[in-house]
């Protein structure tokens, strides 16, 4: 699968990464990022992933939060369904059938955190800075 904000793998162990590819805006999540995290974990289900990491692109963010330029213009109703689809996001990673880690190099700030909290284990990089 493919798509422009997430990349996904899983080796031969079993070991798959979701890593947010967003670098430039410190892996800041929109909905089509949350729409890619979601299908990425669904995929690592069919695939009987046996461990699951999520990581973020580079070296600077985790997962930065909610990108503010992507909700300055939603509608009452779209901004609802984008936390609605943040919440989801985070109950498919706390119920993932596997294991879960955070590898966490960088920010991870609001929903970057909450993507960290939702996961079994948290690995930090001493860079590493935590915030909601």
């Amino acid at each position: 699968m493919s798509w422009d904000t997430v990349t996904f793998d899983v080796d031969d162990r079993g070991v798959a990464t979701i890593t947010v590819d967003r670098p430039a805006q410190l892996n800041a999540l929109t909905a089509e990022t949350l729409e890619a995290i979601e299908d990425a974990l669904d995929e690592a289900g069919d695939r009987d992933a046996r461990v699951l990491v999520i990581a973020g692109a580079g070296d600077e963010a985790f997962v930065a939060g909610a990108d503010i330029s992507h909700m300055v213009d939603l509608s009452t109703p779209e901004a609802q369904a984008y936390a609605e689809l943040g919440h989801r996001v985070a109950d498919a990673i706390e119920t993932f059938p596997a294991p879960t880690i955070a590898a966490i190099d960088g920010y991870a700030f609001g929903g970057g955190c909450e993507l960290a909290l939702a996961c079994d284990l948290r690995v930090a990089a001493e860079s590493a800075v935590l915030g909601r």
